[in-house]
């Protein structure tokens, strides 16, 4: 065995919830940085022994060191699951005492309730109607921009699910008078989910019914599917940057394994009547969300595949214009790449979603600022990706994220990761100019602290 002389022995007992090559990363990686430190004193010194005693004074005991490098990886675990068994004891002694408050409740009342009883029995009990307890739910759909007019081939999704056994969904169609009548129906919780006819979709908040009392709404649908109307794109590159060499790649779509023929999904969402109408668009009929945009700010759809991968391609095979047609609504933006036109030819291979090592900025995590081999894209995330170049980044950057475990990775960034969405909305009657803010060439530890207090 070489030295120093660590194994996994040496750490504390295995937990289950720890990974099962932390351990041997902590060992190589200590192993290799002692090593190297014995190796440099050695040069100074060819006493194996003084050299080995200077290592040590500089680093301490190896085992020491691994073993607080383990605890350091599993300190956010440690710390959640002593908290989980916290709150786990303490909710328990509260269901005692609210079982103990239940129980001499029901105590107290046994008395009332059998004197009750007995003047009950005294008295006729009338017939309880079939219908007792029942109310009737009608919804009114009318269109947006006139209220007079019906939504016509609409329909709704009724579920009632209170946490009660009896949950149920009714599918009803809507009348030539834009009514959604789901007749007469227990009082509860309910939520509904309209349908266009055109796949446009809108989940409502849930609303209850009270005992004896009709049910009621009136909501706006939109008139007709999202139209097109033109989007121009404004990117503002970062000083030092020749954009005549580079094209920005936004693809608004989500990758969705699984889905077939395209793994790709793309919505947009309009407000109406502070009701979140969701268009997810047909693909497969023509393949779009995907653009690429040059240094004058001129936008190209981005060539794609039969399944939505994109296509190798060249700046010159490109046609670039001051605006593009888009359907209405508002986008989420998961990933801006930034690409240099020479890299162009070799596009396709981005499809294969191949890692990339991103800084992720998330306030409320510790640490809040870490490395990631994977881009997150989805709902909830938006990224920046140097696909043909690593990042710059700066002196202070570099020292908070370098660490024992990952210093190598701190070198080869290439972009970063933000727990935020970055939204775009296109509007018929609107100039619609969506602007992009690419990152400076060099990231900075000021700069991703003034992105961490925004979000």
């Amino acid at each position: 065995m070489g030295w120093p002389e660590i194994s996994i022995e040496d750490f504390p007992p295995r937990r289950d919830d720890e990974p099962s090559s932390l351990r041997q990363e902590i060992i190589d990686e200590l192993s290799d940085h002692f090593a190297c430190a014995l190796n440099r004193e050695l040069l100074k010194n060819p006493d194996e022994q003084v050299a080995r005693g200077r290592v040590l004074e500089q680093f301490g005991d190896p085992i020491k060191v691994a073993r607080q490098l383990w605890l350091e990886a599993m300190k956010e675990k440690i710390m959640s699951q002593r908290i989980l068994t916290g709150v786990s004891v303490v909710m328990a002694l509260c269901g005692f005492i609210v079982v103990g408050l239940v129980w001499s409740m029901m105590k107290q009342n046994e008395r009332v309730n059998l004197l009750l009883l007995e003047r009950l029995d005294q008295q006729a009990v009338p017939a309880a109607s079939g219908s007792e307890g029942m109310n009737r739910i009608a919804i009114r759909l009318v269109q947006q921009g006139d209220p007079a007019k019906p939504a016509t081939g609409f329909s709704g999704t009724l579920t009632k699910d209170d946490g009660k056994a009896e949950s149920f969904s009714l599918d009803v169609a809507v009348d030539d008078s834009g009514k959604l009548d789901f007749g007469k129906l227990p009082w509860g919780k309910y939520y509904l989910k309209l349908h266009a006819p055109w796949d446009e979709t809108a989940i409502l908040p849930s609303f209850v019914t009270i005992p004896g009392r009709d049910y009621s709404q009136t909501i706006k649908c939109p008139a007709g599917p999202p139209g097109e109307v033109p989007v121009k794109f404004q990117v503002h590159w970062p000083e030092g940057l020749n954009d005549d060499e580079w094209v920005v790649l936004c693809d608004f779509r989500y990758p969705q394994k699984g889905k077939s023929p395209i793994p790709y999904v793309l919505k947009s969402k309009r407000n109406i009547q502070n009701h979140f109408w969701t268009f997810e668009q047909n693909l497969q009929e023509m393949p779009r969300g995907v653009y690429l945009v040059n240094g004058e700010s001129r936008v190209a759809a981005c060539p794609l595949g039969a399944r939505g991968n994109y296509q190798d391609t060249s700046a010159a095979a490109l046609k670039f214009d001051t605006e593009i047609s888009i359907k209405q609504g508002e986008y989420h933006l998961p990933v801006v790449y930034l690409i240099r036109k020479t890299d162009l030819k070799s596009l396709a291979r981005l499809s294969a979603h191949p890692a990339f090592d991103v800084i992720a900025v998330t306030p409320f995590s510790n640490p809040s600022m870490r490395i990631e081999n994977r881009l997150r894209v989805g709902t909830g995330y938006s990224a920046f990706v140097n696909v043909s170049e690593k990042l710059s980044l700066g002196t202070g950057l570099l020292n908070a994220l370098n660490s024992p475990l990952n210093n190598s990775r701190a070198e080869n960034i290439h972009g970063i990761q933000l727990k935020e969405q970055t939204m775009f909305t296109a509007v018929k009657g609107s100039d619609n100019v969506w602007e992009i803010d690419l990152p400076p060439r060099e990231i900075t530890f000021s700069y991703l602290e003034n992105i961490q207090d925004n979000l």
